[in-house]
């Protein structure tokens, strides 16, 4: 089961995430010509190995990084994202089965020669690998 894949679903999925970046939620930025604001999600580490009696586990750290032209618009798709993940137990979304999603932070990456700021915010997702 692809965790990434699951997100991007989801998100695209979440009415309030929709209505700012439309279907601009992809793996990599929305080429050759972007448009803006969109959401790049990418999955930073994947650990396994955490079986119990009840099922097999895995944590995943997933990264969704908003890009915008302006900062502020920027931060609110960032905090939409954290809005619709954050805290998440216990929901199956695009196939894997959820035991808890929670925010882990987040941190801008602008470059003032750059018209373009990027919030990254990084999400711990605990899933089950088989539901």
């Amino acid at each position: 089961m692809d965790v990434t894949a699951a997100v991007i679903t989801y998100l695209k999925a979440d009415a309030r995430v929709a209505a700012k970046v439309s279907t601009r939620i992809d793996r990599v930025v929305n080429a050759p010509f972007p448009q803006f604001p969109s959401v790049v999600v990418q999955k930073v580490d994947d650990l396994r190995g955490d079986h119990t009696s009840t099922g097999r586990y895995s944590t995943a750290r997933i990264q969704c990084s908003s890009f915008a032209k302006t900062d502020s618009e920027a931060d609110e798709v960032s905090e939409l994202i954290a809005d619709a993940l954050d805290a998440t137990v216990n929901t199956v979304i695009g196939g894997l089965y959820i035991v808890s999603c929670f925010d882990a932070g987040v941190v801008p990456d602008n470059d003032p020669k750059v018209p373009l700021y990027v919030y990254h915010r990084d999400f711990r997702i605990m899933y089950s690998v088989r539901i």
